[in-house]
C-alpha cells in the first residue's frame, strides 16, 4: 500500500499506460516534478516513434536506398552508438534493423509467413550493412528500416528519472551503490536472470518480463552517459 506522501501520476505513452510515483515531497511539489518527467517521455516518444513520419527514426527510415546521408543530433548519435554496441556484443542478436521482419507476420488473422516471405525480409536486415559514421546515417537497401524499439523505453525511463533535478529529500537520497535486478517471465518458475544496475528512481518492463529489486528498480538497458564508437559502456 503507498504512503500517503507517496503520489502516482499516470498517464499514456509509446501504447503502454505509465505511472511516475513521487514521495516525500508534498502533492504540489511532487506534480510539478512528475510533469516534467511526463513531457520528457513524450518528447522522447515524438522525436524517435516509428509511428510518426516527422520523428528522426521516420526521416531516416524513409531515405533508405535513396543514396542520401542523414545527419543526426548528438542524442541520437548516443542512441545509435549504443544500438551498435548492443549488436556487437549480441553477436548480431539484437539489431535494430530487424523490425522489418514484422510484415512477415499477421497476428490478428494468426498467419505464418508464406514460403520466400522472411527470405525477402532477411535481406533487408543487419546493422552490418548500415552506413554509420557516427555523425550521419544512410540505410542503402529500400525497405531497410530501424526501430529504437528495443530500448526506447527503457532510455524514456532513464530520462524522466533525471529530468527532474530531484525526486527525494536529502535525507531519502537513494545509495549510488549498485543493486541487483532480478528479472523474470510470468510463469516461469526457474530460470530468472540478473543484472547489476545503478540505483536511478526509475522502472520499465517490457513485454512479458517484470523487474523488480530490493530497495531501487532502475531500468534494464541504460543509454550510455558518454560517446563510445562501440556504444558499450
Amino acid at each position: 500500500m503507498a504512503a500517503d506522501d507517496d503520489y502516482g501520476f499516470r498517464f499514456t505513452a509509446m501504447a503502454s499506460m505509465c505511472e511516475v510515483r513521487i514521495g516525500a515531497l508534498g502533492r504540489r511539489r511532487a506534480a510539478a516534478l512528475a510533469a516534467q518527467a511526463i513531457a520528457e517521455v513524450r518528447r522522447i516518444e515524438t522525436k524517435y516513434s516509428r509511428y510518426r513520419a516527422d520523428s528522426v527514426v521516420s526521416r531516416i527510415n524513409a531515405s533508405a536506398g535513396s543514396g542520401c546521408v542523414v545527419a543526426v543530433d548528438e542524442e541520437t548519435a548516443r542512441l545509435l552508438d549504443f544500438a551498435a554496441g548492443l549488436w556487437a556484443e549480441s553477436d548480431g542478436l539484437f539489431d535494430i534493423t530487424s523490425g522489418t521482419l514484422r510484415k512477415a507476420w499477421d497476428f490478428r488473422a494468426r498467419r505464418m509467413p508464406a514460403p520466400g516471405e522472411l527470405e525477402a525480409l532477411l535481406r533487408l536486415v543487419g546493422w552490418s550493412r548500415v552506413r554509420w559514421s557516427g555523425e550521419a546515417i544512410a540505410l542503402p537497401l529500400a525497405g531497410m528500416e530501424i526501430d529504437f524499439g528495443g530500448f526506447g523505453k527503457e532510455y524514456a525511463a532513464d530520462r524522466a528519472a533525471m529530468s527532474p533535478p530531484r525526486l527525494t529529500r536529502p535525507d531519502r537520497t537513494p545509495s549510488r551503490s549498485a543493486s541487483r535486478i532480478r528479472v523474470t517471465r510470468r510463469g516461469c518458475s526457474r530460470g530468472c536472470r540478473s543484472a547489476t544496475a545503478r540505483s536511478r528512481p526509475a522502472a520499465t518492463t517490457s513485454g512479458t518480463s517484470i523487474a523488480t529489486a530490493g530497495a531501487i528498480a532502475t531500468s534494464s538497458i541504460r543509454a550510455p552517459a558518454g560517446r563510445s564508437r562501440t556504444g558499450a559502456r
